[in-house]
């Protein structure tokens, strides 16, 4: 890959699921939480996850669904930083301030990737896990398309069996669209521990 400007970088690390879903439970307002990862304090929306996430403080991830009439007031298909972990279950995520209070649905995800209101491209990933998984689960990347899942296409899969490194960077860049997303699904039951960094660019 030849580095481009404006390039960007997508992190994201975890010991569970790349991905998953949110439990029906009402999000709440907890206001300006301090951070460890600035100096300051970040409004931030506690989200309730239907398992346990695992997800590492400082992840970048993609939330699906997360409408105008729930507690993050804001445009479906967004990037969202985990500000805190309280609980195994919970997530404190950056959000806007001024929203109105409301409960997902069952159907509302959240994964590692990313989504842009913009046109951008992919440009490819690298992932670190802290062991070899022996479980034979398979990961995989999916574009979705803003139009539906009919249209939404894998990207990239792979049987996680013996690998603790991979770094994909296809011969072409992957042009998007704004509102398309990009994102990650490993069911990691062997609990390893994930590091992801994601290359993603505007494309003009």
């Amino acid at each position: 890959m030849i580095y481009k400007q404006n390039t960007q970088i997508v992190y994201a690390s975890g010991a569970s699921a790349m991905n998953g879903t949110l439990a029906a439970t009402a999000l709440a307002n907890t206001g300006y939480v301090e951070s460890s990862l600035r100096d300051n304090r970040i409004y931030c929306v506690r989200v309730t996850c239907a398992a346990v996430h695992g997800i590492v403080v400082g992840s970048q991830l993609w939330f699906d669904d997360l409408d105008n009439d729930t507690a993050l007031n804001y445009r479906s298909n967004q990037m969202r930083m985990v500000i805190a972990a309280p609980a195994t279950t919970t997530m404190d995520v950056a959000c806007p301030e001024g929203f109105t209070a409301g409960t997902p649905t069952t159907d509302e995800l959240y994964a590692a990737g990313f989504v842009s209101d913009d046109n951008w491209q992919f440009l490819g990933f690298k992932l670190h896990l802290s062991a070899a998984e022996a479980a034979g689960e398979t990961l995989t990347l999916t574009a979705g398309s803003k139009r539906g899942t009919a249209w939404d296409t894998l990207v990239y899969s792979k049987l996680m069996t013996d690998v603790t490194d991979i770094i994909y960077f296809p011969h072409e860049d992957l042009p998007m669209s704004g509102g398309e997303s990009l994102k990650f699904a490993w069911a990691n039951t062997g609990a390893k521990t994930w590091g992801l960094e994601m290359f993603v660019v505007p494309r003009v």
